[in-house]
């Protein structure tokens, strides 16, 4: 890989995956929020609704980031250059939905207490454990979408530029 190229993937990554980070945790306070949210005959229907338009959302912030990438390295992006973006993609925006999902859980202790008190009482001597899973989660997912992603928007420099 390129070194100097290194800070203007990192610095894509992070800021693309803010961008999808915001969107994600937004769509998802919205389906906490809904007035559905507590009937669980409407819930379980819109949930695959929600997590295709989550997907979607990602699939778009990946291509958009290998896009901006794309326009400052004179319109060439490796393979790994795309999967290395996806990868800060998804470190950024997993941080930032867990870090929003640890806030609203103190926020919605009564939401919680509906949808989850089994699930609250055993998870609550390792309450930093899910936050770090769907980090770990959100970094895999990235990848595995930028792979995909990459394979479509790599577009390899001339033999001259190297």
């Amino acid at each position: 890989m390129n070194i100097p190229l290194v800070p203007l993937i990192r610095k894509t990554g992070f800021r693309y995956g803010i961008m999808g980070g915001v969107v994600s945790s937004a769509l998802c306070l919205a389906f906490v929020w809904l007035p559905i949210s507590g009937n669980w005959k409407f819930m379980f229907p819109a949930l695959p609704t929600l997590i295709s338009i989550i997907a979607f959302t990602n699939v778009a912030f990946i291509f958009l980031a290998h896009l901006f990438f794309k326009n400052n390295n004179n319109g060439a992006m490796t393979f790994g250059q795309g999967v290395a973006i996806s990868f800060w993609m998804g470190l950024a925006s997993g941080t930032l939905i867990s870090i929003t999902t640890y806030i609203t859980t103190f926020l919605l202790a009564a939401y919680i207490a509906d949808m989850a008190v089994d699930m609250a009482e055993m998870l609550a001597p390792r309450q930093m454990m899910p936050l770090f899973m769907k980090i770990f989660v959100a970094v895999i997912y990235a990848v595995l979408i930028g792979l995909v992603v990459s394979l479509f928007t790599k577009k390899n420099p001339d033999a001259a530029t190297f």
